[in-house]
Formats: C-alpha cells, sequence, structure tokens
C-alpha cells in the first residue's frame, strides 16, 4: 500500500480546511510527523519532505513504499544538485517534546548501519532533549516558507521545500548540526546505503544525565531515486517452515544412506 498516495489525497481535504492544518506537525505538539531530509553539502542544498504520518501511526513491521516525484519541490531540488544523489546523504525523523519526565522527549530515527544500538543508548537525556526541542524552532521556519528557494508547506498538507546552505532553513546549518553536537551518534547515512530505523526516548528526565532508550525495528529505510522506501524482510510461513525442515531431513537421509554403502 502506498501511503503517500492515500497523505496526497488526504492533502485536498486539509488545504480545502483551512491553511493551518498545511504544516509539519513537530516537537512539542504531543504526536510529531515523520519527515525525509536530504542534504548534499558539496551543492549546498537541502530537501525536505513532510510524509504525514504522525510518530505513533507508523506501522514498523510493515513495508511501505513514498513517492518522492509526489512532492512539489524534489525535481527542483534534484536539478539544483546536479540530478544526482552521488553527494547526498539523507535521513527520517519525527521528534516530540512535550516534557521533562522520562519518556517525554521521543524521536523516530533513521542511522548509518555502522551506528549501533550501544551508540544510540550511550546519547544523555539531557543532551537528547536539546536535541529535540532544537527542530521547533527549524520546523516553525518551514511551515511558514521562510528562507526557502522552493516551498509550499505552508499552503500544502504535507508539502515540502528546499534550501540553500546559509539559510535559516538548510539542515545541516539550521538543525544538522544542533543535532550532531548532542547526539553520540550521526543521523546521517549516505543516499547509497541503507538505514537502520528506531524510536529513542529519554530515560530520565531531560534535564539529567541518565542514558537514553532505544528500540530498534524491524525494517531499514532506502532512497531509490523517485522513491523513499521502508523494507521489512519477510518472514517464512510456517509451510515454508516444513518445506525446509523436510529437505533437510532428506539431505541428512542421503548422506547417512551413503555413509552406510561406503
Amino acid at each position: 500500500m502506498n501511503f503517500k498516495l492515500n497523505a496526497l489525497a488526504a492533502a485536498a481535504l486539509l488545504v480545502a480546511a483551512g491553511s493551518a492544518n498545511a504544516e509539519l506537525i513537530g516537537a512539542g505538539s504531543g504526536n510529531g510527523e515523520m519527515f525525509l531530509v536530504v542534504n548534499d553539502a558539496v551543492a549546498g542544498y537541502s530537501f525536505v519532505g513532510d510524509l504525514g504520518i504522525a510518530m505513533d501511526s507508523f506501522n514498523g513491521a510493515a513495508s511501505q513504499s513514498f513517492n518522492l516525484n509526489g512532492f512539489s519541490q524534489w525535481g527542483s531540488f534534484m536539478t539544483a544538485i546536479g540530478g544526482t544523489l552521488n553527494n547526498a546523504n539523507f535521513a527520517v525523523l519525527a521528534a516530540d517534546s512535550t516534557g521533562s519526565t522520562a519518556g517525554s522527549d521521543r524521536m523516530l530515527v533513521s542511522t548509518s548501519s555502522f551506528v549501533s544500538e550501544a551508540d544510540i543508548e550511550f546519547t544523555k537525556s539531557n543532551n537528547f532533549g536539546n536535541a529535540t526541542n532544537s527542530m521547533l524552532a527549524w520546523q516553525t521556519s518551514l511551515n511558514n516558507s521562510t528562507d526557502v528557494v522552493g516551498g509550499d508547506m505552508d499552503t500544502v498538507a504535507n508539502g515540502s521545500a528546499y534550501s540553500v546552505k546559509g539559510s535559516t532553513t538548510y539542515f545541516d546549518t539550521a538543525i544538522g548540526e544542533k543535532i550532531k553536537n548532542n547526539l553520540a551518534y550521526s543521523v546521517y547515512t549516505d543516499a547509497n546505503e541503507v538505514a537502520n530505523f528506531g524510536l529513542q526516548v529519554t530515560g530520565g528526565s531531560s534535564s539529567t544525565l541518565s542514558p537514553t532508550i532505544y528500540t530498534e525495528y524491524a525494517g531499514d529505510f532506502t532512497v531509490n531515486g523517485t522513491t523513499l522506501d521502508y523494507a521489512v524482510a519477510a518472514v517464512p510461513e510456517a509451510e515454508t517452515y516444513a518445506m525446509m525442515l523436510a529437505g533437510l531431513g532428506l539431505v541428512g537421509f542421503m548422506v547417512s544412506r551413503r555413509r552406510n554403502v561406503a
């Protein structure tokens, strides 16, 4: 099922209801929305697309795909960076910060496959709280289409925008550096690699040095030029396991028979 198509269908209804609904819901909302960011530091542009799925609505056990060409700014961003993702990296994120108690700061975060769970959990709650809170001003600027080269987040639900290096909405400067300064790992994954995905929460109050808690999801994200794909490895059905066991049993029988003959 293509969730992006459903999101685009819902967008028309949201726009009809008023542009106040056309925003990337972020930290402090109680249930921040997921977004894709693609950054090309060589060309000096970053892209952000609102995936239109709230943190608590994402099904980490189901494979799904998002059509990047459905974003109005994807084509312009690709042209700006030279038409390829050779120098790009990406992240899929969502953040929320609703208080100072354990678990009140949350982030859905994609990471390079080289980042371990221990690296993520080593992050202290106060640093993690700073990272989630720092997203709010950046998302507010995006929602107002402030300082963007092109964007429709102020008029289109689940919209998109792309920004130039040095602007207040350029991801790596405005928010990426703040995230990297507060987290013990990098959220970036090279565009030609697979990104792990999971949920990180504060282990204590957001002002303590308690380590965070991380739960890795079953699937991984990849960017494939025109789609963002989340793939979950297929689990063999009971019949498949039975056939595998039968096959192994047959192989064992044949090996035993050959030994007896010999």
